[in-house]
């Protein structure tokens, strides 16, 4: 397929996006560091793999992950299947579109003309035809053999004075080939990628960038950013948007490089899980109960992740305003552990946080709650339970098999998840001994401590992890 027609048009749970398709390996998922990261229900954190190629693009499900629809078809976990131009593809909730022209197929080379065999013709006595035949053919062969001779000798006397390969070739046309294609390149390079208006790719890039903030690479997202600044076809509404990311950038750059990467990744937090919370949910009274108890118990995590941060002052200056001291110290209703459920397992994409839900479930319960009540939350608590062992299970076998195909980077990210987030009693202690017995397995809990304390905390919290880092469980 040709790189620069074909593109995706992806719908992701309301939110359409284009992208265009460049050659190699697209991952797709709803986790970090995916090629295309969506958010959509029911897309996990690495749900498959988009394979470009000049004659085919193509579909493969990550081991253990949901089933996708590809046109009418469905493409189960572990399996490809090929991907035409105007097949949707449907990941979840999200529907994925290619788009474009399907390259044509390359041309047959021409197979060389055979030249059809002289018949030779019967030589009759005193027949004048068979003689003068007779003799263009032993003049003809004659005059090749000769041309073979001639020939032959020049060949032989280059190979012997060594300015020919084995196949014949000048010994110089193989580099000077080499040397022709990368000036082509090069020249390419710069006629027509280097200097081209990155406004075309804005959507794209601008993707790229907040995953750069979000996860304090400022280096990347600089890179991506200048070039996408300087382009000269953006809009208003655009230039807005470039101006708002400039200023997250210089603001990350300074703090990072006055030794602030804790308070970076602070604010990171903050506006991944806090600001869009209290946009949508705290703009303007009446505020919903169960709202305000998930929004005390985020900030309470917060504080527990980044100690003494400077926007804990006006974190606590928004639970004032929403009255969440009053409200916390009420017991929970039905209402309130239903939100638990949809917050931490429904609407948190990835990863899940079951333990959240079912604690919420757990002390709902030991308040002797109605008859009526107990029997639907145990119901409930029960298939959540469940459905936390399946989400745990799938990740071990995810694990397993990026261990399989020698990818110790998804591995661990793998077992991370099954043990800070998803957290199953019996199977995360069973995870963390997984990854404890990796190779590299202290360096990435060593790293998890500078790099993201929640999860540093997470793992910690396993003796089998905190042996590694001589982190004793409290």
């Amino acid at each position: 397929m040709s790189e620069s027609m074909a593109r995706l048009i992806v719908d992701d749970a309301g939110a359409r996006k284009a992208f265009r398709l460049p050659k190699g390996r697209l991952t797709v998922g709803s986790g970090e560091g995916v090629t295309l990261r969506l958010s959509a229900p029911g897309v996990v954190d690495r749900h498959l793999e988009i394979l470009v190629t000049d004659a085919s693009t193509s579909v493969r499900v990550a081991p253990g992950a949901p089933k996708v629809a590809l046109g009418n078809r469905t493409v189960a976990a572990g399996a490809s299947a090929e991907w035409t131009v105007g097949e949707t593809l449907t990941v979840g909730g999200a529907t994925v579109l290619l788009e474009g022209s399907a390259a044509a197929p390359a041309s047959a080379a021409a197979a060389p003309a055979v030249a059809p065999a002289v018949a030779r013709t019967p030589t009759r006595a005193g027949t004048a035809t068979g003689t003068a035949a007779g003799t263009a053919a032993r003049a003809s062969r004659g005059s090749a053999s000769g041309a073979r001779g001639r020939s032959g000798g020049g060949a032989r006397r280059r190979a012997a004075k060594g300015e020919v390969d084995a196949d014949g070739r000048p010994k110089w046309l193989v580099p000077a080939i080499g040397v022709v294609f990368v000036v082509g390149v090069l020249g390419f390079y710069f006629m027509f990628i280097a200097t081209r208006d990155r406004g075309q790719y804005y959507a794209t890039d601008v993707i790229a960038i907040r995953t750069h903030l979000e996860n304090q690479r400022y280096g990347n997202a600089r890179v991506l950013f200048d070039p996408l600044a300087a382009s000269t076809r953006l809009d208003e509404s655009q230039r807005a948007a470039i101006a708002d990311l400039q200023r997250q950038i210089e603001e990350g750059e300074a703090l990072q490089s006055g030794g602030g990467v804790m308070v970076t990744r602070g604010h990171a937090w903050s506006n991944r899980h806090l600001e869009k919370m209290i946009a949508e949910s705290f703009a303007a009274p009446p505020y919903d109960p169960a709202a305000v108890r998930i929004l005390d118990e985020r900030i309470r995590d917060f504080k527990k992740i980044f100690p003494g941060h400077a926007a804990t002052a006006e974190l606590d200056a928004v639970l004032a305003r929403v009255g969440a001291a009053a409200i916390v110290g009420q017991p929970l209703t039905h209402a309130d552990v239903e939100e638990y459920e949809r917050y931490f397992v429904t609407r948190v994409k990835s990863p899940k946080r079951f333990p959240r839900a079912l604690a919420a479930f757990d002390t709902f319960l030991a308040a002797s709650p109605s008859a009526e009540d107990r029997e639907v939350a145990t119901a409930k608590a029960a298939a959540l339970r469940e459905a936390q062992r399946a989400e745990t299970l799938r990740l071990i076998a995810a694990a397993k098999a990026a261990w399989a195909e020698e990818n110790e980077r998804d591995a661990v990210g793998h077992l991370m998840t099954a043990i800070v987030y998803v957290a199953d009693p019996v199977l995360a202690a069973q995870a963390a001994q997984t990854m404890a017995a990796l190779p590299n397995a202290k360096g990435y809990v060593e790293k998890y401590r500078t790099t993201d304390n929640e999860i540093f905390q997470g793992l910690t919290a396993q003796p089998a992890l905190a042996a590694l880092v001589e982190q004793p469980k409290d």
